[in-house]
């Protein structure tokens, strides 16, 4: 859920946005700061103003927006970004999770937010895999009741479910707008990765989720797309297909 975002002193910026992903945001970026070396600004304060709207301060960190340079960088700077971010996906992926593991929720076990599963509210957490898959086709019973035959492809799909992925640590929404990089000419090492930037939808998620988001709102065959496959490991193909299937049944999220 994006926010408002501005200049508040030569060394911070203010995010407002709804308080539920704004108190998230600095849960989620917080951990990464405390427990990687990925780039993230460092959270100064966070509350929930008389409006109800969440305030969120954070170090301003000079960059420019990899989604306005995109165009403008060069192929090989541009793989050199999709390098770094996959070593950023691998350092989350590499983060232990507290015992016992295979749940899925927010850093601290608590509910998580994703706006493409449940776009204004939290959801969770969840002990395994099993009671999210079973959670995840429950949300679309509306749509079971409109139509046998949705009903049927319903059932179909959570049989086709697996509820033994591997769960990761997972940013959530990897995109080009989310990612501050500094360019210092046209070779392919003058360019790198300053900050990752709003983690709201981070949590510890199935493995292919990441993957997933990394392609949300993008045709498949978008260079952003094709250079994902090549920098993260592992056969998503059938994962993708029915993440796909289920936003047809319901139409996107608003």
């Amino acid at each position: 859920m994006k926010g408002s975002v501005q200049r508040l002193t030569s060394g911070t910026v203010i995010k407002v946005s709804a308080a539920f992903s704004i108190h998230l945001e600095a849960e989620v970026t917080r951990f990464i700061h405390e427990n990687t070396t990925i780039p993230v600004p460092r959270v100064h304060d966070v509350w929930t103003n008389k409006e109800g709207r969440g305030c969120l301060i954070l170090d301003y960190i000079p960059g420019e927006m990899l989604a306005r340079v995109w165009g403008k960088i060069t192929p090989e700077q541009r793989r050199t970004v999709m390098r770094t971010l996959g070593r950023y996906i691998q350092d989350l992926r590499s983060l232990p999770q507290p015992q016992p593991s295979g749940w899925i929720g927010s850093p601290s076990g608590r509910e998580c937010y994703d706006m493409r599963i449940t776009p204004n509210r939290l959801y969770g957490p969840f002990p395994d895999e099993k009671s999210y898959n079973d959670w995840r086709i429950s949300a679309y019973d509306r749509y079971r009741n409109e139509s046998p035959k949705t009903a049927q492809r319903l059932e179909e799909i959570r049989q086709e479910m697996r509820d033994d992925h591997r769960i990761y640590f997972t940013h959530g929404d990897i995109s080009r707008r989310n990612v501050l990089v500094r360019i210092d000419g046209k070779g392919p090492e003058d360019i790198r990765v300053v900050a990752l930037l709003d983690w709201e939808q981070g949590g510890w998620c199935p493995e292919y989720w990441e993957v997933v988001k990394l392609h949300y709102g993008m045709e498949s065959k978008h260079e952003w797309c094709v250079l994902v496959r090549e920098v993260i490991t592992g056969d998503y193909a059938d994962d993708l297909r029915r993440e796909n299937e289920l936003i047809l049944i319901s139409g996107p999220p608003v």
